[in-house]
């Protein structure tokens, strides 16, 4: 009887550590993905600004000018 208890007790630690174990790597998955995201996004921004700066577009319209386009 003793052993059982000891058992069933052994058992729901284990069931526990799983859970537990379980829950950090999914959260450590997610936010790597969130990071690995906003890192995307943050490059995807850069790459918008670049292509449209405002003193980038009043250069280009200057140039333009000035060859007569």
């Amino acid at each position: 009887m003793m052993k059982k208890a000891w058992q069933e007790k052994n058992f729901s630690v284990l069931a526990a550590v799983t859970a537990t174990a379980a829950t950090a790597a999914m959260i450590a998955l997610i936010c790597a993905k969130s990071v690995r995201v906003l890192f995307k996004m943050d490059k995807a921004l850069s790459i918008y600004i670049r292509q449209n700066d405002p003193r980038r577009q009043k250069k280009q319209d200057e140039d333009e000018e000035i060859v007569g386009i």
